[in-house]
């Protein structure tokens, strides 16, 4: 089953494909080149895609491709497989006026339908100069569906204190157990330990403590979370504000 004119990632780190003609009944235009197309699809980061069954669609993880064209065209992408109506991959369509490289971000969304694990499927690569549409390639994907998904309710730390970070944890088909979340690539002059908890299931406050010295710079940082449980890793990045020590 096919779902067009979206896709997903985690595609090996470089690949080089070439048309070997046109997929549909049409025939492409004396001229268009369509039969000699050269792509290069270059996935822009080397972690794992992990993203969460939710059905408000707050579950969604963003994704870069870097795609290189060597002539005018314009690209589609489509993502094939036999679950691929549980999930929902969105992106612009890539025209490339000149030959070069582009960076396309893409949005993956997992249906409540979607079963938790690894998936495997294809992305189909598709030109759709001049109005007709020539596949280019087929690229092995992989992503993981985990049970849970987590956010940050709030940002605000004080220097000088030992400060609660609130998180809401939601958990999705009934998933439950140990659960250890962790700060990591902190910035100077903040500290935090990992915390074990045990995940209930269902929606769930957790206050994550972090140290903050009085000497940490007033500003806006970065903050990365990582979430393990039930062999499944998750990561969340938000902005967190650092404000002034107050006696």
């Amino acid at each position: 089953m096919k779902l067009s004119f979206i896709y997903s990632a985690m595609i090996a780190p470089l690949l080089f494909v070439t048309a070997c003609g046109p997929t549909s009944t049409s025939t492409p235009p004396p001229g268009s080149g369509a039969a000699k197309v050269k792509v290069k699809v270059a996935y822009d980061s080397p972690e794992e895609i992990n993203v969460a069954p939710d059905p408000a669609s707050y579950g969604k993880a963003y994704f870069k491709l870097n795609v290189s064209a060597d002539r005018p065209s314009v690209l589609f992408f489509s993502l094939n497989g036999d679950s691929d109506q549980d999930f929902t991959l969105l992106t612009p369509r890539t025209p490339f006026d000149v030959p070069g490289t582009q960076s396309v971000l893409l949005s993956l969304y997992a249906k409540s339908t979607a079963t938790l694990g690894k998936h495997s499927m294809e992305m189909v690569v598709l030109d759709y100069t001049n109005f007709v549409t020539t596949e280019i390639a087929r690229v092995p994907i992989q992503f993981n569906v985990i049970g849970y998904d987590a956010y940050l309710y709030s940002s605000l730390l004080k220097s000088g204190e030992t400060n609660l970070l609130p998180l809401v944890i939601t958990g999705f088909k009934n998933y439950s157990g140990p659960m250890e979340i962790k700060a990591v690539d902190l910035p100077e002059g903040i500290t935090a330990k990992p915390l074990l908890i045990q995940f209930k299931g269902g929606v769930m406050n957790v206050d994550y403590p972090v140290e903050v010295e009085r000497k940490a710079a007033i500003s806006r940082q970065q903050l990365t979370l990582t979430f393990k449980s039930g062999g499944m890793n998750f990561k969340i990045k938000d902005e967190i504000v650092i404000t002034p020590y107050e006696k």
